[in-house]
């Protein structure tokens, strides 16, 4: 939705960008692509702040690298997920090892 506009790429890269993080844009076919390298912390304000784009009810995927064990949750209430991205930040951003995906048919956040 938010790439998909029509706001020209530097509108966006200057939203989301600050002095050390790394951003690119890609388009292959129908599938636009936005690639953030940040610090721990940002990329989770970020994933916040990206999901706040999304529809109303989403699906959200969380893989846990190290035990190899994953959570999934469907057409969950867009404000629950964001409450628990909220509170996962600081674990997320400290330990790091997992996958989490919040996604719609349309589109998908990912943080690895």
């Amino acid at each position: 939705m938010i790439f998909r506009g029509r706001q020209p790429a530097s509108v966006v890269w200057r939203r989301f960008r600050s002095g050390l993080d790394g951003f690119s844009f890609s388009r292959e076919g129908e599938i636009h692509c936005a690639h953030v390298v940040a610090n721990a912390e940002r990329v989770m304000d970020l994933l916040h702040a990206l999901s706040s784009h999304l529809p109303p009810a989403v699906d959200m995927s969380l893989t846990d690298v190290r035990r190899g064990s994953e959570w999934r949750v469907e057409n969950a209430a867009l404000p629950d997920v964001r409450d628990a991205v909220a509170r996962l930040k600081v674990p997320m951003a400290t330990y790091g090892g997992v996958e989490l995906a919040i996604y719609t048919p349309d589109d998908q956040l990912t943080v690895t």
